[in-house]
């Protein structure tokens, strides 16, 4: 059982540590020691309902206390938890979504609070799974699945990724030793637990590190990000992890509240902040530095971070040192972040690349490298794992400058994405720039500040800079985004959605 998640759990069984949860009511306490006996029992119940070890239940994992036991239950049990992200079954396309990966993947049982008994056979076959009556603890090899957590869905249809219990610990390890945490440091998270930012960055190190945490649902902290800053400064909070869009959110949150928070030392204490999941962009990381720097933020606190769902979560880290100094500009693209070097025994190449600055394809390996696709795949990815993304290696540091199905290729040039969102955001009052590339063509969406939209002037501000004009340039509102769990534009299906209402239009 050593060096599995089942080990972590066990790990809580004499810790007085707290877990956090935020709800509307406030905030509920709960040892971690406490939190362990609730694993147990509904472990035992789950048993008692005929869930068996290596049996896949789907999960929709949200954070609050209810999840999160049935989750680490369902571990300790030796079942293989199927996160998916939450979403409300009454809506059509949900509904087909979550009923395709059931029945595409064959599992055996879905986890549901609003059913009686909490947890109800997926398929027929399943109406007469024998009951257990022994202890349900469960003690895993290494190599065997721990959990499933599907793909965001950025540029793709969402995959089923396959993540061992050494994938998970190595990760973890890997983690805490990059912010050198201890039993006293205090976590704070307000990431969705369906993603693995939130799950393994956000919750499962601390069980490992076995230090307090206060979670607050992704929904509360948008409604409230002041008020539950607050709270993780009275706390002492001085580790989190945010993408590119929560430190844009903060910074206008804070400009909004500027002459309230004067002197209000609401940053002092973090310590270490990852910053990833997203691109990193300059001009995001000079605001953020520039607004949270009076209210007691020591810059060198952010870590840039570069990973997937397929890596656990964490490849490579670089403590940041300046804005000169952890960007760089790669001809006429943005300034690109520096993403540093591997962590724990990992190993990143880039094709084509080597160490001149090249671009090239990334690739990995390493002991955190996900099983394969699929629900049922016990065993470890052997060789490098392309990631699609594209890069280039300077001593020894990665840098990312985007995704290749996100690339635009202009007179030879390669072109980000990223990098026109950037220029755009950085010139002109939007409060949101999604590009959508269509081969080496793209259309603009901009999310409005402002009512009218200054197209000609984007049109050759874009053309100056990229030697290419849009297609289109199009209002949209912020709930008309599609987006994943973690926050990134769903580009392919957005593109898709653009190209069937033209089609109507012109038809």
């Amino acid at each position: 059982m050593s060096g599995t998640l089942t080990s972590i759990i066990f790990g809580l069984a004499d810790c007085d540590n707290y877990l956090m949860i935020a709800s509307r009511d406030g905030i509920s306490k709960l040892r971690y020691r406490i939190l362990f006996r609730y694993v147990k029992k509904v472990a035992a119940n789950f048993a008692h309902s005929g869930v068996k070890p290596r049996d896949t239940v789907l999960i929709k994992l949200t954070s609050d206390l209810e999840h999160i036991v049935s989750f680490l239950a369902l571990i300790l049990l030796g079942a293989i938890p199927v996160s998916v992200k939450p979403g409300n079954m009454a809506d059509s396309t949900y509904h087909e979504y979550i009923e395709h990966i059931v029945e595409n993947f064959r599992l055996n049982w879905i986890f549901d609070h609003t059913e009686s008994g909490h947890i109800r056979e997926a398929l027929p076959r399943n109406r007469h799974a024998e009951r257990l009556s022994n202890s349900p603890t469960y003690n895993p090899l290494g190599s065997e699945t721990a959990f499933v957590q599907f793909s965001s869905g950025s540029t793709s249809n969402p995959k089923p990724i396959s993540i061992s219990h050494l994938a998970i610990y190595s990760n973890l390890l890997s983690i805490i030793s990059i912010d050198e945490r201890s039993t006293s440091t205090v976590g704070f998270s307000f990431l969705p637990l369906s993603h693995d930012m939130g799950l393994v960055g956000g919750l499962l190190s601390n069980l490992l590190a076995k230090n307090s945490l206060l979670l607050v649902p992704t929904e509360y902290f948008l409604r409230a990000p002041l008020r539950w800053l607050r709270e993780a400064h009275s706390l002492g909070a001085s580790i989190t992890a945010m993408p590119d869009f929560a430190f844009r959110y903060i910074t206008r949150q804070l400009q909004l509240f500027e002459t309230k928070l004067t002197g209000e030392p609401l940053f002092e204490y973090f310590r270490t902040i990852y910053c990833g999941a997203e691109p990193i962009r300059f001009s995001t990381i000079s605001k953020f530095i520039l607004q949270t720097t009076p209210l007691g933020f020591e810059p060198t606190a952010l870590y840039f971070s570069y990973g997937l769902a397929e890596a656990t979560l964490v490849v490579t880290g670089h403590r940041f040192l300046s804005l000169e100094e952890s960007f760089v500009r790669s001809g006429t693209s943005e300034p690109v972040a520096c993403v540093g070097a591997p962590i724990g025994n990992t190993e990143v190449t880039v094709a084509g690349g080597g160490d001149s600055s090249a671009h090239g394809r990334v690739w990995i390996r390493g002991s955190s490298l996900f099983s394969g696709y699929g629900v049922h795949t016990d065993c470890s990815f052997d060789g490098w794992f392309d990631t699609g993304d594209i890069g280039f290696v300077c001593s020894g540091n990665l840098y990312v400058c985007g995704r290749e199905k996100e690339m635009i290729i202009v007179n030879g040039i390669n072109v980000y994405a990223s990098d026109i969102e950037s220029a755009v955001m950085r010139r002109f009052p939007v409060k949101e720039c999604i590009v959508l590339p269509d081969d080496n063509v793209y259309h603009v969406l901009l999310v409005e500040k402002e009512l009218n939209i200054p197209v000609d002037n984007i049109t050759g501000h874009l053309v100056r800079i990229f030697g290419v004009a849009p297609l289109s340039i199009l209002a949209a509102k912020s709930s008309q985004i599609v987006r994943t769990t973690s926050g990134k534009p769903m580009r392919k299906v957005m593109l898709q959605r653009l190209k069937h209402r033209n089609a109507m239009h012109n038809g």
